[in-house]
């Protein structure tokens, strides 16, 4: 389980990195005046967004992997309950 435990803090810092990076890319060029600036910050957001999705796929891989059948349910019921979730919230 330690190994879960390191992909599943690599893919929150991986994410954590990567929103923060187009967050901070989007700020200055919105401040230098360039165009893409605005495009950065709604792609930071989203990623911002979606890095929890990512964990909560590590883990449903990881539990699959170690046929724990009914934290894979579980897994997979949060990722429904997110991804409707995303939709919803995207449709308003």
């Amino acid at each position: 389980m330690d190994d879960v435990n390191r992909v599943v803090g690599a893919a929150l810092r991986g994410g954590t990195a990567i929103s923060s990076f187009l967050i901070f890319c989007g700020l200055l060029f919105s401040w230098c005046g360039v165009e893409p600036g605005e495009g950065l910050l709604r792609t930071g957001i989203a990623a911002l967004i979606l890095t929890p999705v990512l964990r909560v796929a590590v883990l449903a891989w990881a539990f699959a992997r170690l046929r724990d059948w009914r934290y894979l349910a579980a897994s997979l019921g949060v990722l429904c309950v997110m991804g409707l979730s995303l939709l919803v919230g995207a449709r308003h």
